[in-house]
């Protein structure tokens, strides 16, 4: 028999950054937290989260870190999909394999762990759904492509999934935290997995260039101007008990 507990949130990515804020921030709320890891071991305790193995990109480990979720704790109020990939570079010397195993992660990671998680939210007609997008997932810059196109299609995502859920007591919400060190480390996680990388030379001196304070002007003035409807923040769209 499962313990039922007021309150579970579930945080993937929760080893480090933002993930591992998010989780913290949910314990001091008072929630059972449950935090993800591809490299953790079932069960293992750091501080008050209990971690799970878990690689989004596969179908048998979303559903086996579910279950086990439920197994124990007979409910999931949060999700919190963090898990996510980084890369910058130039769009023309970015691979069609970068941007799979990107999107894969960013984008299909997160449809994966929404779609184990609903229904059992809209059974308790109860539950928040938090994606962590990024700043680029709402204005775009250069040399980000890859990276912005699957946060602008996590969006997409998000904000339509919404509509469809908020009938039955779940919200899906979005947060877009600027370019933070936790996007350069899975920058350089996601380096290592993929066997086609971009050229050094010309990364690096584009690097340079919008790390100036004329590039990044630059990069600013040349972006589209257009205006995009954004969720507001409304006593009904926050934390439960929060």
């Amino acid at each position: 028999m499962a313990a039922k507990t007021d309150r579970v949130a579930l945080v993937t990515g929760a080893s480090s950054g933002i993930g591992e804020a998010a989780a913290r921030a949910l314990v001091g709320a008072g929630f059972t937290v449950y935090g993800t890891s591809r490299r953790a071991t079932t069960g293992e305790k750091r501080g008050d989260v209990v971690f799970l193995p878990l690689d989004v990109t596969d179908d048998e480990s979303v559903a086996d870190a579910v279950r086990e979720v439920l197994d124990r704790s007979g409910r999931i109020d949060v999700l919190v999909n963090n898990a996510g990939l980084g890369v910058a570079g130039a769009a023309e010397e970015s691979s069609l394999e970068q941007a799979r195993a990107l999107f894969e992660t960013n984008l299909f990671g997160s449809i994966r762990m929404t779609r184990a998680v609903l229904p059992h939210m809209r059974e308790q007609r109860s539950g928040r759904i938090i994606n962590v997008s990024s700043i680029v997932g709402l204005i775009p810059v250069p040399y980000m492509a890859l990276y912005a196109s699957s946060k602008h299609a996590l969006e997409g995502y998000s904000e339509s999934v919404d509509h469809e859920v908020r009938e039955h007591g779940v919200r899906v919400l979005l947060v877009e935290p600027r370019v933070h060190q936790d996007l350069v480390r899975r920058e350089s996680r996601y380096r290592g997995h993929t066997a086609s990388g971009l050229r050094p030379t010309t990364q690096d001196r584009r690097r340079r260039t919008c790390r100036r304070p004329e590039g990044r002007r630059r990069a600013i003035d040349r972006r589209p101007r257009h205006r995009r409807r954004r969720h507001r923040r409304t006593p009904e769209a926050q934390i439960p008990g929060r």
